[in-house]
């Protein structure tokens, strides 16, 4: 994997753009996923994860599920059990998935946008208990619930001997309630 980590002068993103070649004699399987940690104090009761998803699923039972199972963030609990959803988002007429992670109590959020095409799936994990509350934001080509998962779904992708592949995605800031009200129009 070769990587390359940009920014603007000014901007308030930051872009990877990760070129993955198979160097060896037979196809490999390829599974690439961008795991962010966002946490406290972004990551607070009642910030809102900005996703449109054309079909959700849980990690225990595979079985789909709706935006208020994921959208919500709650508090942290005391005793509390990890929950895994994996999301086929829907992209924009550029082919882009924008999806956000809002506090408005704080006016802040953070943003991932990548091409729907290269992640095909964001994988979103929920880790609420207290102490280490954290929840984990992670586009990829695949779920990261395995190669018997993604076999299953048909995701599991292969690269060729030779054979390279780009990926790409950019990390944002949104600062304020303007921003966050500009994104979340936006993605309507």
């Amino acid at each position: 994997m070769t990587r390359e980590i940009s920014t603007v002068l000014g901007e308030k993103t930051i872009r990877i753009h990760d070129r993955v070649e198979n160097l060896g004699t037979d196809p490999s399987p390829l599974m690439v996923v961008y795991h962010t940690n966002p946490g406290w104090p972004l990551l607070d009761r009642g910030a809102r994860l900005l996703l449109n998803s054309k079909k959700s699923t849980e990690w225990s039972e595979d079985r789909e599920v709706g935006p208020e199972q994921y959208t919500t963030v709650g508090g942290p609990r005391a005793k509390a059990h990890d929950d895994v959803y994996v999301h086929r988002p829907a992209a924009d007429r550029r082919g882009l998935v924008r999806t956000g992670l809002i506090n408005d109590r704080l006016g802040l959020g953070l943003t991932w946008t990548f091409p729907r095409r290269e992640l095909p799936l964001l994988n979103q994990w929920q880790h609420f208990h207290k102490g280490t509350y954290v929840t984990g934001m992670e586009p990829g080509n695949c779920s990261v619930l395995g190669r018997a998962w993604n076999r299953k779904h048909g995701t599991l992708e292969y690269l060729a001997p030779g054979a390279t592949r780009d990926f790409h995605l950019e990390l944002g800031v949104l600062d304020g309630k303007k921003e966050i009200s500009a994104f979340e129009k936006s993605l309507k």
